[in-house]
């Protein structure tokens, strides 16, 4: 699992961002430790993009997409929404997951992420009982060999089954 480090320096005002950082169950941030990671990712604070940060924060490990998104949202339209989760993916705050639902889902990047350059190598793990997604601490191996003029551009590795939340019950 990944953990938010806001004592770290990447965190504080004046310094670059790399998007090396993980997220812990439920953290809500601070309201300096949100316009920091705009400032230092090179994107203009506003009240719109500081709730969608905030609100992928809060999620933990699990991805949420949109409409999970908007729902939590005091106002903010389709439009503006989806502006916003693609300028994070760009700059590498948050990567998408293709979790085979048809559902786009966003969490917030757990690795050394840069803008344009994902380096999110991990499974991620969708549940049939619960509907969620959730990224794993659990490495995607980066020497797979395919055949001869297969060009590989992007890699996503979800694994379906039962959670252990649901696993559990």
């Amino acid at each position: 699992m990944a953990f938010l480090d806001f004592n770290h320096e990447r965190f504080k005002p004046g310094f670059e961002i790399t998007s090396t950082f993980v997220v812990t169950n439920n953290y809500r941030m601070k309201d300096t430790e949100i316009t920091n990671l705009l400032h230092n990712a090179n994107l203009r604070v506003t009240k719109s993009r500081k709730e969608v940060l905030q609100a992928l924060s809060e999620t933990g490990d699990q991805a949420i997409s949109s409409n999970e998104i908007e729902q939590k949202l005091s106002e903010i339209d389709r439009i503006t929404l989806y502006r916003i989760l693609k300028a994070y993916e760009d700059a590498g705050l948050v990567h998408s997951i293709a979790d085979g639902t048809g559902k786009k889902k966003y969490a917030m990047c757990s690795s050394n992420c840069s803008e344009g350059d994902h380096q999110d190598n991990h499974v991620h793990f969708y549940c049939r009982v619960c509907d969620t997604t959730s990224c794993l601490n659990v490495v995607i191996p980066t020497n797979l060999k395919f055949p001869t003029n297969y060009l590989v551009e992007e890699q996503q590795f979800v694994v379906s089954g039962i959670c252990k939340d649901c696993h559990n019950q």
